[in-house]
């Protein structure tokens, strides 16, 4: 499905398979591909009514604290649980990419992606599934996300 889609919004991709990705730990199992390794944290917010999709280049601790006060959510953010990652975005823990927004048609989530990823000419996102990762131009992002009514915000996710 994400294949269709990026085909008919008319963005440029290629595709990689490889063995199950779980955590950014097995990347190594990957072939070489375009782009800066990312991850993608799947968040709500303590009462659970709003979500959050942080993707963050790989190397880089994911301080939830720190982001939750980035981008103003008191009580802090804890990760969703596999049951609201099949409700809203309709895939299986280790699964979750920028792409699978196209799931969320209720709007549900808030987006949020690293400055540095942004820098990158491509974009690496698992399309629903981890045994696979599609990359294309960072540039098209935009594209991508209009076609989803997802909105996305640069952060800058540096911390001492």
């Amino acid at each position: 499905m994400i294949k269709n889609i990026l085909t008919q919004l008319a963005i440029p991709f290629q595709e990689f398979t490889h063995p199950p990705l779980f955590t950014t730990a097995d990347s190594h199992l990957a072939p070489p591909m375009p782009g800066a390794k990312n991850k993608n944290l799947f968040l709500r917010n303590r009462k659970g009514d709003r979500y959050f999709m942080i993707s963050l280049t790989q190397d880089k601790q994911a301080d939830l604290k720190k982001i939750a006060d980035m981008i103003g959510v008191s009580g802090g953010l804890s990760f969703a649980s596999p049951e609201r990652l099949k409700k809203v975005l309709g895939i299986e823990p280790g699964c979750v990419g920028i792409l699978s927004l196209i799931h969320d048609t209720a709007k549900l989530t808030s987006v949020y992606i690293d400055e540095d990823l942004l820098k990158a000419e491509w974009f690496q996102s698992h399309p629903d599934v981890n045994t696979a990762t599609v990359c294309f131009k960072t540039a098209d992002l935009k594209k991508f996300f209009e076609s989803t009514g997802h909105p996305f915000q640069p952060m800058k996710l540096e911390w001492e």
